[in-house]
């Protein structure tokens, strides 16, 4: 297949997972009232250095609860490589995104592995649905955190009145077994760690 052909097909396939995560975030209940933009092509500069996303969902955008979700696009016939993951974990951390996912047929094993290591990525597996009257991509899996997680920290005493104190994650430095950690990276491994048990 030609340059172009490639390009377009790599341009039908980004349009159908903004459609797809846009008719999502519409449709389910829990998301109604929620703001929330979805853009192709962003090339984005929080880090000084620019990073082309291929598509970009804010929610909550421009508010204290803003939370950004890259999707990196490969309609590749053979498996995505670890170097792509590398590539979408660097920009996660760029972007400071909460969430970055892979959407591809398939991926390699190391690929699979460099995922279940950074917390913040995620895999999307898709596959060619010819019986489609779109004749084009269907998404498989889709998961979607639109806003960060709440914290409250409740402390242990005697005294009356209230012993609750809400937190900032975004604000916060802690340790984690005596050396300094991403609190907010933290918390959402215990979250995933809970989420998988409650699956099992």
């Amino acid at each position: 297949m030609s340059t172009a052909g490639n390009k377009n097909k790599g341009d039908t396939f980004e349009k159908l997972v903004k459609l797809i995560i846009e008719s999502v975030l519409e449709s389910d209940p829990k998301f109604k009232g929620q703001k929330f933009t979805v853009e192709m092509k962003v090339r984005d500069t929080t880090s000084g250095v620019p990073n082309e996303i291929d598509v970009l969902a804010v929610s909550s955008p421009n508010t204290d609860y803003e939370s950004k979700f890259i999707y990196e696009c490969k309609n590749w016939k053979r498996p995505v490589g670890k170097d792509v993951v590398q590539l979408l974990a660097k920009k996660v951390d760029d972007v400071r995104a909460t969430r970055g996912f892979l959407v591809a047929k398939s991926i390699t094993k190391h690929a699979k592995k460099q995922i279940n290591a950074e917390p913040r990525l995620r895999y999307i597996r898709c596959a060619e649905d010819f019986l489609s009257p779109l004749c084009s991509m269907e998404l498989l899996h889709t998961d979607h955190e639109v806003l960060p997680p709440s914290i409250t920290v409740k402390w242990r005493t005697f005294s009356s009145g209230d012993t609750s104190m809400r937190l900032e994650p975004k604000k916060i430095t802690c340790l984690l077994n005596g050396k300094p950690a991403d609190f907010l990276n933290f918390v959402n491994s215990q979250i995933d760690e809970i989420a998988e048990r409650a699956r099992k």
